[in-house]
């Protein structure tokens, strides 16, 4: 957990704030509410920037000094934000324990920030061993930026390799990368099965992979760059693109 002044810390309105948190780098900003009888309730934003809700994609407006926005909090509503310029991978399928969840694909949420970009990452090791200091892991960078006059381009990188294997386990220097050990076999038919993007400012002309044409849907709404208050953003959500989790790839989204 992060608090406010940790990802903010040059803004004294956020050192006494203690009821809103980061989760880590993930982007994703959560408001726990621990009062009887609440609708709603306050975040504070501390940046000119898109917050998306988690569940229901509308858009609040940050500011650069600083501004609360009233989100909804009842008790079947949870206040969790996703930042804009962030990228959330999840596993969506209901499990009884994480270690069932290791082949199940994953859903990249991407959240366009005020410049239509957005970038996040994903590690994961077996969980059990000391393996991920020989380099048996798998960390990837993903990142959304513009593309041509107004695409929008999707990568998914070795982030150890970008890295060269340094500053990726605790204590180990340089870790080996570049070889795929077994645990990173054991996955290497995982694939995502959806990538959401929020924020877009239009609806594409198309979406593909390596020029090939993959199923795409888009709902209108409102973008990431408009500076609209309010109002639910625009999703566009890619089915099923047929790609690895451990592997580089690139979708291509022309407007």
């Amino acid at each position: 957990l992060r608090p406010q002044y940790t990802v903010f810390p040059e803004d004294p309105k956020g050192f006494s704030l203690d009821e809103q948190y980061y989760l880590g780098t993930s982007g994703l900003l959560v408001k726990p509410v621990t009062a009887p009888g609440v609708t709603e309730t306050m975040i504070y934003l501390a940046e000119a920037q898109p917050y998306y809700d988690y569940f229901t994609s509308k858009v609040y407006r940050g500011k650069r000094s600083g501004t609360n926005v009233t989100v909804p909090s009842a008790l079947h509503e949870l206040p969790v934000l996703i930042r804009g310029g962030s990228i959330v991978p999840t596993r969506e399928r209901p499990r009884r324990s994480s270690s069932l969840m290791k082949r199940d694909p994953f859903t990249l949420r991407i959240a366009l920030d005020a410049s239509e970009s957005a970038t996040g990452e994903l590690y994961l090791d077996d969980g059990d061993s000391y393996d991920y200091q020989k380099g048996d892991l798998v960390w990837r960078k993903f990142t959304a930026s513009k593309h041509g006059k107004s695409g929008l381009r999707i990568t998914s990188e070795d982030y150890a390799a970008l890295k060269e294997g340094k500053e990726v386990a605790d204590g180990v220097e340089v870790v080996p990368f570049g070889q795929p050990g077994q645990f990173k076999k054991s996955i290497g038919e995982v694939r995502v099965e959806k990538v959401i993007v929020l924020g877009l400012k239009s609806k594409p002309a198309k979406v593909s992979i390596g020029g090939v044409e993959i199923e795409w849907h888009f709902a209108p709404g409102v973008a990431a760059k408009s500076g609209a208050e309010g109002g639910v953003a625009s999703v566009l959500t890619i089915r099923d693109p047929a790609v690895k989790i451990v592997e580089d790839w690139s979708i291509e989204v022309t407007l």
